[in-house]
């Protein structure tokens, strides 16, 4: 490094690294290793969020003083170690360097839907339908949910709620089987039956079996006993709300050698010091993993857990998350109508960190999106990282 103070130095930052820009730090992030810088002096911070103005471009010129500066070039030597930026002597240059910064299509095309009219939009928007959750009893016929379900992808996924007291499931079933559509049913374990699983093809259909607790040992293993005997895919639930929920729930895996399952927390309420110990996360928590940048730049257009995903329940109102409004209705609407709707005006689809105290956090889009859980909890964070006053 040329300590020459009559010297000018372009400055940028590598592309693949994410820049966090807080209220008093600043947080440089390589999506390539997970390798961070964090940023406390002020002068420093101000420099890198100049960098990232629009006009500059991710390149800015750094007059000698810069450079002098010991805790600059204790930066720039952390910044070049981990390969996250470097500095260029102008006149290596014969003008200013382009640097390209990264961009994530979705941000246009969420602009383009709110200008655009629906006729325009309508059969593009239908690319970001993911998942359909429909949820039954008995209040409608077979032949809505049959028209209903002809229009969604082909790539959707489809999952079905309560499917063994809807009356006519037989009608739905070869409907699926027909269609080839991919279908999950999740179903209690003491719904497991002979009957039932009798119904299912297992070239289209995989069980999702929910387990809740405390779990009658004697109707699970009459569950497992007609599980084994069919050769249907299936994974087990376990939804655990406390300690002794997780003890209860290693030991069946353990007992009945279950491969395939997945824990899912549960909050009622009377158990937050659970979520607290065991779900709230910790900076630790949050670096555990590398990110790339489409996922960061994911986190800030959109909610990774409810993008591409719709409710339908028993009365055919949809719904994007269940703890938001009403999208539409089946019977009324179509899913194209519906789908448009929670683009333009929804409430899931597109919730993000955008609230303080994430929006003053320097791992606000390192975090996981906001899910059911803040809802629930009714806390906008749940972090050790940053307390919500």
């Amino acid at each position: 490094m040329n300590n020459n103070t009559s010297s000018q130095y372009w400055f940028t930052i590598e592309p693949y690294v994410y820049v966090s820009v807080g209220k008093n730090a600043a947080l440089l992030y390589n999506t390539l290793d997970g390798n961070t810088i964090p940023v406390k002096q002020q002068k420093i911070r101000k420099l890198i969020g100049d960098l990232y103005r629009k006009d500059n471009c991710g390149v800015i010129l750094l007059t000698g003083n810069h450079i002098d500066d010991k805790d600059m070039q204790s930066f720039i030597i952390d910044l070049r170690n981990k390969f996250m930026g470097d500095i260029i002597d102008t006149s290596l240059s014969s003008g200013k360097p382009v640097q390209l910064m990264p961009k994530l299509n979705l941000q246009t095309d969420i602009k383009r839907l709110k200008q655009d009219e629906f006729r325009s939009t309508g059969e593009h928007i239908m690319q970001y339908l993911q998942e359909t959750t429909v949820h039954f009893d008995n209040k409608i016929n077979a032949d809505t949910y049959c028209k209903f379900l002809s229009q969604i992808p082909r790539w959707n996924k489809l999952r079905l709620v309560n499917l063994w007291d809807y009356e006519q499931r037989n009608t739905l079933m070869n409907f699926l089987i027909l269609s080839s559509v991919m279908t999950v049913i999740i179903t209690p374990y003491d719904k497991i039956t002979v009957q039932n699983l009798s119904l299912i093809n297992i070239d289209i259909f995989k069980l999702h079996i929910i387990i809740d607790f405390p779990a009658d040992m004697q109707q699970l293993h009459e569950a497992w006993t007609v599980l084994s005997g069919q050769k249907c895919p299936a994974q087990f639930v376990f939804k655990i709300a406390s300690d002794k929920d997780y003890e209860q729930s290693e030991i069946i895996i353990d007992q009945y050698n279950i491969k395939d399952y997945k824990l899912e927390p549960v909050y009622t309420g009377n158990n937050l010091s659970f979520f607290e110990k065991n779900i709230f996360l910790t900076e630790e928590d949050i670096l555990s993993e590398p990110l790339s940048m489409r996922e960061i730049f994911a986190r800030q257009a959109l909610n990774t857990f409810d993008f591409g995903k719709i409710h339908v329940m028993s009365n055919g109102d949809v719904h994007a998350n269940l703890n938001q409004p009403v999208l539409g209705n089946i019977n009324t609407h179509n899913i194209q109508e519906i789908v448009y709707k929670e683009m333009n005006e929804g409430k899931s689809w597109l919730r993000i960190r955008d609230q303080k105290p994430c929006t003053d956090c320097i791992y606000q889009y390192l975090c996981p999106s906001p899910s059911n859980y803040e809802i629930a909890i009714g806390k906008p964070n749940l972090c050790h990282v940053v307390e919500n006053k």
